[in-house]
């Protein structure tokens, strides 16, 4: 239920976003001239300041979320390095099979995991060019979020 709740929270915003920007005729992507001037988060009154030793979340237009750290940017791309991901999935229910056929598309319950990026079938690398006009927005996470907890747990794991 918090895992709906949290999802639902996250599509609002890009939603409310998305309409702000449609509203103001935002030119040239949400990032516009982020650090245009000098390569780092923090060089301007322009230019959005990212903690780089902390995670980002990067939300970008189509819905998607990908969290990791900001390593570099330019007037075109940011780079994601260390990058994770949400992944749904759907959950199996034991139950009585009567049950089950009836209510299976209103009561499919799902699970919410978080992925590192590198396993899929195409092998991608831990690095990935984001174009500036895709992002949505940005964000530091907090160092006890659930998101950075879960990614030091899989750290650990992998020592």
């Amino acid at each position: 239920m918090g895992v709906a709740i949290v999802l639902g929270v996250v599509v609002l915003l890009v939603i409310l976003f998305w309409l702000f920007k449609e509203m103001k005729g935002f030119k040239g992507g949400a990032l516009g001239n982020i650090g245009e001037s000098k390569n780092d988060w923090g060089s301007s009154a322009d230019t959005l300041k990212i903690d780089q030793g902390k995670y980002q979340a990067v939300f970008l237009t189509n819905g998607q979320v990908y969290f990791g750290k900001i390593n570099s940017h330019n007037n075109t791309y940011i780079e994601l390095v260390d990058i994770f991901y949400l992944q749904v999935k759907p959950v199996l229910q034991q139950g009585d099979e009567s049950n089950s056929n009836n209510n299976s598309s209103q009561n499919q319950k799902t699970e919410l995991s978080l992925v590192k990026l590198g396993n899929e079938l195409h092998g991608p690398l831990d690095r990935m060019m984001i174009n500036k006009d895709q992002v949505v927005f940005v964000e530091d996470l907090k160092d006890d979020s659930k998101v950075t907890d879960a990614i030091k747990r899989y750290q650990e794991g992998q020592k």
